[in-house]
């Protein structure tokens, strides 16, 4: 973009937040795509819209938690205190309410931090994955779209654990693909979001310190797969000896072996494109990943540094389909189809991979597009009207308006 059409994208988002991220978002390479996306993240957190199903959701306890904490004499000092005491690492998203509940109780402008702070994550770390691309195609694109709507900006009705999966992502993108040691920074501050991440951490230094050959790390992957559960009797005791007290406490429900057991035998009742489009397209990564893998001595031997991504991508993917089999462990998941997504993705663009017909993952399109839909129309249980057609001249007037798209169709 040259500077005139800086200037008209800019005034556009002041005009129609919405209408300027889908134009960056086609000229993704322009200069202003990472600032534009991060605006509009922002602009979603102030009009976010919360549904009829999402009523039972972490955001509606964030927000009466803020209202709490205007009407009380709870300040910021007793707070710290209060954190230092327990020992709580995770404390980022209290000390957002403690801090903005001093001023105001508009859940709009919470969510609004919200935005704002996973915004900045969320575009950086599409603009450094972006910056890595070399060359182009429909698939590669519609690839790209997926990667950004595996935890896109709707999620932060879920802050604590998908913010800080954006921060851990920028550290993880930081190390692999560009070797900067402040990577570790970053991945040590995403466990003050949520302290469940400890365990990518855990699994990135062992990452580190431990080098598996590729071979080992396949047969580990494919292995994993055939693990569905865990002995959690077993876990619990090895856990119980390494674990401090206050992450036993913290853990202490999701290891219950009466809670395990109700998760594994649960019956899901909600519609099977909700059910299926995260699987199917985990199941085409695995698919690619297994691929690479097989191919890799042949392809990838004079380009070290995707060899050592697929590593990490071995190892945290086995981990994560182990995890997957316990309370919330699933969600581990979501980072590894974002490293392995973005992995293929780069090393296709850079080395020819779709050229030379690897998995033929050109014909996984159709569960990259199905993806994509399925992701849009999930959007709708958490977007306002005013997110689309509004802007941010008229947030002042719209108080008490922000119902979700889903219940205005309904």
């Amino acid at each position: 973009m040259n500077q005139e059409n800086q200037r008209y994208i800019w005034l556009l988002a002041l005009f129609n937040p919405f209408i300027s991220m889908l134009i960056v978002a086609r000229d993704y390479k322009s200069t202003y795509f990472k600032n534009i996306i991060w605006f509009f993240c922002v602009f979603c957190g102030l009009t976010f819209g919360i549904g009829k199903e999402s009523q039972n959701s972490d955001v509606n306890r964030y927000l009466d938690e803020l209202v709490m904490v205007y009407n009380s004499d709870i300040e910021v000092s007793a707070f710290v205190d209060y954190a230092l005491n327990k020992g709580e690492l995770d404390f980022v998203r209290s000390f957002l309410v403690i801090v903005i509940g001093q001023f105001t109780d508009n859940k709009s402008v919470l969510l609004g931090f919200y935005g704002l702070i996973f915004g900045f994550f969320y575009s950086r770390n599409l603009e450094m994955l972006i910056r890595e691309l070399k060359h182009s195609s429909i698939f590669l694109n519609v690839l790209l779209l997926t990667i950004a709507l595996i935890i896109p900006i709707w999620f932060i009705n879920g802050f604590r654990f998908y913010a800080g999966c954006q921060v851990l992502i920028y550290g993880l993108f930081l190390w692999l693909f560009q070797r900067k040691k402040s990577a570790y920074f970053f991945l040590i501050l995403s466990v003050l979001f949520h302290f469940s991440l400890i365990g990518v951490v855990f699994v990135f230094f062992i990452y580190r310190v431990v080098k598996i050959p590729i071979k080992v790390l396949l047969l580990l992957f494919v292995f994993s797969f055939v693990v569905s559960e865990i002995d959690i009797t077993m876990f619990n005791a090895i856990f119980e000896k390494i674990a401090t007290q206050s992450i036993l406490e913290r853990t202490y429900f999701y290891r219950n072996e009466d809670v395990v057991d109700s998760f594994r035998t649960k019956v899901v009742t909600v519609n099977w494109y909700v059910v299926y489009y995260v699987k199917l397209f985990f199941w085409f990564i695995a698919y690619a990943v297994i691929s690479a893998s097989l191919k890799a001595k042949n392809l990838l031997e004079n380009r070290p540094l995707y060899l050592d991504g697929l590593r990490f991508v071995l190892l945290l993917g086995m981990v994560s389909n182990i995890m997957s089999s316990l309370p919330s462990g699933g969600r581990f998941r979501v980072v590894f189809l974002v490293i392995a997504a973005s992995w293929i993705l780069i090393t296709m663009s850079n080395t020819f991979y779709e050229k030379q017909g690897i998995g033929k993952l050109k014909y996984g399109l159709p569960i990259l597009i199905f993806f994509i839909i399925v992701s849009i129309r999930v959007s709708l249980y958490s977007t306002s009207i005013i997110t689309v057609l509004g802007n941010p001249m008229i947030l002042p007037f719209s108080s008490g308006s922000l119902v979700s798209i889903n219940d205005l169709i309904k």
